[in-house]
């Protein structure tokens, strides 16, 4: 039997992988439309420090926010990733022109991302805890992705299924 033994994150990555991975590769954006849990606010903008994103856009028209709980999720991600309050008329201009908005929810047409090729230049958008994507978001997005559950509860928390779109990305972006 192998003799595992804990060794730290710091110890077992190397930081100058990420350097190496995207020297050929765009990184990748996330957006949150209408999150109002700051553990998920924070849990995204860290699930941005883990896969390297190039810039968190959260998106709400109220924008009284507890900045402490936030940090607090996000932890170093916080100050090492760039993150933008934006209201709902100010997001779309923060996402390049060559990148495909995607968003991931269950949604007409949406398909499976696990047989979805998705493109290299991308932005996830996730959306509300309670509601979901609105449809005029929705509207300008390029594909819909669904992430298949098989379990008693059919959905998924916002910042579980960014990481495991982000994460089925980065897979076909890298092996």
């Amino acid at each position: 039997m192998p003799d595992f033994q804990h060794i730290s994150s710091e110890s077992f990555f190397n930081r100058e992988f990420a350097s190496e991975f995207y020297a050929d590769k765009t990184r990748p954006i996330l957006i949150g439309v209408d999150l109002r849990n700051p553990a998920n606010i924070g849990g995204l903008i860290r699930l941005g420090g883990n896969i390297g994103a190039s810039r968190i856009i959260l998106v709400n028209d109220n924008q009284q926010f507890n900045h402490k709980k936030i940090r607090h999720a996000a932890s170093n991600a916080y100050n090492s990733v760039e993150t933008i309050f934006a209201l709902p008329d100010q997001w779309k201009e923060l996402i390049p022109s060559n990148y495909q908005l995607i968003a991931i929810e269950t949604a007409t047409k949406a398909t499976n991302i696990y047989t979805t090729k998705l493109p290299k230049n991308i932005a996830f958008i996730v959306g509300s805890e309670a509601s979901g994507i609105p449809n005029s978001i929705l509207a300008n997005c390029f594909q819909a992705v669904y992430i298949p559950t098989f379990g008693h509860t059919l959905s998924l928390n916002v910042v579980q299924a960014a990481a495991i779109a982000s994460y089925e990305w980065l897979r076909q972006q890298s092996f």
